[in-house]
């Protein structure tokens, strides 16, 4: 009997493990370096447990975002450290077009509350 309920749950979960939108699997996947950004007044206040970076894929000028279950300001900013494109994502949204004029190697920024993620791209 415990044998036929583990089965029917390992068939539950790899059922629903393959609903998953796989459109990014034709881009190249984004590593983050993470950076806690809150000024802290009171001594070392950094939290203990690290932030789970969003998973993310670039396909061209096509970002997919998925993991980040809030809203969050993405910044490109050129070699230089000027910012040449801003904008806000709101939460649920797992797709970001981004403007076709932008193109070389750019840094990515997402800041997710007290947390910037920052990466390198080619675009």
């Amino acid at each position: 009997m415990k044998t036929l309920l583990l089965l029917l749950c390992l068939i539950a979960t790899s059922a629903s493990a393959q609903t998953v939108n796989h459109d990014y699997m034709n881009g190249s996947q984004i590593n983050f370096e993470c950076t806690y950004v809150k000024p802290s007044s009171a001594g070392n206040q950094h939290p203990r447990t690290p932030m789970q970076p969003p998973v993310a894929y670039i396909d061209d000028h096509t970002l997919f975002i998925y993991g980040g279950e809030r809203d969050f300001d993405l910044q490109i900013l050129s070699d230089d450290g000027a910012v040449v494109y801003t904008t806000y994502v709101a939460s649920g949204v797992n797709e970001v077009e981004l403007p076709s004029s932008i193109t070389g190697n750019v840094t990515l920024q997402l800041y997710y509350c007290d947390y910037i993620f920052e990466s390198v791209i080619t675009l």
